[in-house]
């Protein structure tokens, strides 16, 4: 299902072609920010409900804008433990115990002297997948209304 967005382009470009140079990219820059902060929120929702996590590590879910505006990025490597959750892990297993064998007079060899242990592994949870595909029509259609609202407070 396809909808339509009506926006009256013309009076937004006048609206631009009032502002200077400065305040154009602070008004494209705050409505990419806007649009990508809808993703974000959907991200931490997302990431609350897959799994137990602190308020700290939510904190690591990011909005980046391009710096030539293009567009804006959304990723999850302000804490590296979140991509661990993102895509999960294989299994886990430890070296052993280690001990030391006297080999020869100028040095120790490693030795291991029990089995490894097994430490788990993680499933992938996909929380920022699953926001990005809930979240991005309806960040790309209220972009031009963020637009506006930009606009509008940059002039002011």
């Amino acid at each position: 299902m396809e909808t339509e967005l009506l926006v009256n382009v013309e009076a937004v470009n006048r609206m631009l072609t009032d502002l200077s140079f400065k305040n154009k990219k602070t008004a494209v820059r705050g409505a990419l920010r806007m649009a990508g902060n809808i993703i974000k929120k959907q991200t931490v929702s997302n990431l609350k409900q897959s799994v137990n996590v602190s308020p700290a590590l939510s904190k690591g879910v990011k909005v980046v804008v391009f710096k030539n505006l293009q567009g804006v990025r959304v990723h999850i490597m302000g804490d590296y433990r979140l991509k661990w959750i993102e895509l999960g892990t294989e299994d886990r297993y430890t070296k052993g115990v280690r001990k030391y064998s006297l080999r020869s007079v100028f040095g120790r060899k490693k030795e291991y002297s029990k089995k490894p242990s097994f430490k788990g592994r993680m499933k992938p949870s996909r929380f920022l997948y699953r926001a990005v595909m809930r979240k991005e029509d309806e960040a790309q259609r209220s972009l031009m209304d963020f637009l506006i609202k930009t606009v509008k407070r940059v002039s002011k």
